[in-house]
């Protein structure tokens, strides 16, 4: 079964974000895919880009950790697939594990970026 969360959309300057999300009980499940679209505002960051984690209180990249897609301008009504930089992904999501998507928000002088993001769960 696939389920997809949608972050909503964040303005940069209030700070990261994060979601509790939690599969159907007793499933496992893998992050299958994360996107950025919907963009109104172009993302960039002068210091860090913007960045989508999926993982756990305790480890919040354990599942997914986008790579470098967000750290250069994203423009307006542009969709970004983000790829999995974490080694071995896609990770298992143990069963009926509490799960956090975070969208980490971009830093420097004048960080920007307004979008939707959506992470595709697969649970099995």
């Amino acid at each position: 079964m696939l389920t997809t969360y949608t972050v909503p959309k964040h303005y940069p300057t209030a700070g990261n974000y994060t979601m509790a999300v939690n599969g159907p009980a007793g499933k496992r499940g893998k992050v299958i895919d994360a996107l950025v679209y919907d963009i109104t505002e172009a993302f960039s960051g002068t210091t860090t880009g913007a960045q989508v984690l999926v993982g756990t209180v305790a480890d919040t990249n354990a599942f997914f950790e986008s790579t470098a897609s967000l750290l250069e301008t994203v423009a307006v009504d542009g969709v970004v697939r983000l790829t999995n930089s974490l080694a071995g992904a896609p990770l298992e999501i143990g069963r009926d594990e509490s799960v956090l998507i975070t969208f980490v928000a971009p830093t420097g002088t004048t960080p920007t970026g307004k979008g939707l993001i959506d992470v595709i769960i697969e649970w099995y």
